[in-house]
């Protein structure tokens, strides 16, 4: 690789249209797969030999609450977040003799712009406030607020590190994942 070989590598790329399913298109549905589950196997399939080559390594997927659970009008989402985290489970099996370690984090709603396309999204289907939305959404899963950038960013260079050498194959929601890590 021109950039040198690659330690540590989060597939945090993700694309999400809320849709009930009967309104949801085909392409729509294989965006969803081919952005957020395919995106990370070739990400990962870029950067494995040489980390299995060198006996170190560290892949880091972001899958969210969606790919623990199911969620209305999200159904695209999920199922390639829940495909995100089998990818997960599977390639740290296949991975955990070579001093390499697959997780993935699970955060809920971020205080990011793709927690408002969601609320927007749904706000537009079902007529309602955007910020009623986004409210219910965290009612949701239990949240009280919205997770911000730095708080998955210390799970992700926890589990970078290599104090978190034994850990491997978790799909790990970020408030229990922040008590692992020590914050």
């Amino acid at each position: 690789m021109a950039a040198g070989p690659v330690d540590v590598l989060i597939n945090n790329a993700a694309l999400v249209r809320p849709s009930p399913v009967v309104h949801t298109d085909v392409r729509v549905w294989e965006e969803h797969l081919k952005v957020n589950l395919t995106g990370a196997f070739l990400c990962a399939l870029k950067v494995l030999p040489g980390m299995l080559a060198r006996g170190r390594g560290r892949i880091i997927n972001i899958a969210g609450v969606s790919g623990l659970g199911g969620f209305s009008q999200m159904a695209a989402f999920a199922a390639s977040k829940h495909g995100l985290i089998g990818f997960t489970r599977s390639l740290a099996e296949e991975v955990k003799d070579n001093g390499v370690t697959v997780n993935a984090i699970c955060p809920g709603y971020v205080d990011s712009p793709m927690s408002l396309t969601i609320a927007a999204g749904i706000a537009e289907r079902s007529g309602e406030d955007e910020g009623r939305v986004l409210e219910s959404l965290l009612s949701d899963i239990s949240q009280d607020k919205l997770h911000t950038p730095a708080e998955i960013a210390e799970v992700a260079a926890h589990l970078a590190s290599e104090e978190a050498g034994d850990i491997n194959g978790q799909a790990i929601r970020l408030d229990e994942t922040l008590v692992l890590a020590g914050a």
